[in-house]
């Protein structure tokens, strides 16, 4: 485009209104460039929109968010918080306590059930009663440890019957002993709900312990000290010990990238790239979520990517729901790699 200056002023331009003036070739130069601005105002949107248009063409990115897992730790029983053994960052095994609650009702009715008069014995009577109490609570011991093992895998169902049939025998002995003393059957059953009330009380007294799931980091910890909780009361938040997931938006137009091993460069927000590669392939379309939605568009169906970065993240980038830019290879490199 030329622009032609005809103007009285562009003609003559040391002159104004029939006076000749010192300053008017700067005055000239100022009455171009007031010009050349106004025009580059004008064709700015049209300028924007043609640089968006080609670099759309050339640059295939995508929005992309990196997802720390974390874990809720949740109270199993109602209770007031007595102890917290750990604090914010602290890094922790599998089954490592967090925190101790105390319920003075469940104690109570536990000692209580445990103060149950018992009937009149010499020392003789009462030492082998002692001692088949002993053997049953063994029996059972070894049945709560073959469970835990089945769990696992370590120990076969045929262990664990036969594991119950020893508690069993055992449970059987000692009510046979305290019948050939001439306990009723009424007060057999009266003690039996009493064991297993007690046994009850005991698993919920166990579960007043709130230990750590998995291993890794605490991130919150969400109660204090003489706080009152109930079930399902958060307690604290952990970040288990493995990587970020990194979750790549790819739009359904371009599904022949969304394929295992295909290479992509990740932006940071310090504006460094890094190499990545996509490890699978979400089952099923959806929308970008609200927060990495653009001004315009957004309710395109996109394919959900999961990435692996070449090299981890560096610590300040590990932060849940962080966003991020993927950029996969445009047509031309495509072609040119085929």
């Amino acid at each position: 485009m030329k622009v032609r200056f005809s103007s009285d002023k562009e003609k003559n331009p040391t002159r104004d209104e029939g006076l000749k003036v010192l300053y008017a070739p700067g005055k000239r130069m100022a009455f171009r460039l007031r010009w050349y601005l106004i025009l580059a105002l004008v064709s700015a949107p049209f300028v924007w929109f043609m640089v968006k248009l080609v670099s759309g063409i050339l640059l295939l990115e995508t929005p992309a968010v990196l997802v720390v897992p974390t874990m809720d730790v949740r109270a199993l029983e109602p209770g007031s918080v007595s102890e917290l053994r750990l604090r914010p960052g602290d890094t922790v095994r599998a089954g490592q306590q967090l925190a101790k609650l105390e319920n003075a009702n469940l104690r109570r009715q536990f000692d209580q059930l445990g103060e149950l008069a018992q009937p009149p014995l010499d020392s003789s009577q009462a030492q082998f009663e002692n001692h088949l109490q002993q053997l049953l609570g063994r029996a059972e011991a070894r049945v709560r440890d073959i469970e835990k093992l089945v769990r696992t895998g370590a120990a076969t169902l045929g262990e664990l019957r036969a594991a119950e049939d020893i508690r069993d025998a055992r449970a059987g002995d000692l009510i046979s002993y305290r019948q050939s003393l001439g306990e009723s059957v009424a007060e057999q059953r009266l003690r039996f709900r009493n064991e297993q009330e007690r046994k009850l009380l005991e698993g919920q007294l166990q579960r007043l312990q709130v230990l750590t799931p998995v291993e890794g980091v605490i991130e919150t910890i969400e109660v204090t000290e003489g706080e009152n909780v109930g079930p399902g009361t958060l307690i604290a938040t952990i970040r288990p010990a493995q990587p970020p997931e990194l979750i790549v938006y790819l739009p359904a137009r371009h599904g022949q990238l969304a394929q295992p091993e295909q290479t992509l460069r990740v932006r940071t927000p310090d504006g460094e790239w890094q190499q990545a590669t996509v490890v699978s392939v979400g089952p099923q379309l959806q929308r970008l979520p609200p927060n990495l939605r653009g001004p315009f568009g957004g309710d395109e169906p996109h394919l959900v990517l999961k990435a692996e970065p070449l090299t981890p993240f560096d610590d300040q980038w590990q932060k849940d729901n962080l966003p991020l830019t993927a950029r996969f290879p445009n047509v031309l490199q495509r072609l040119w790699q085929n």
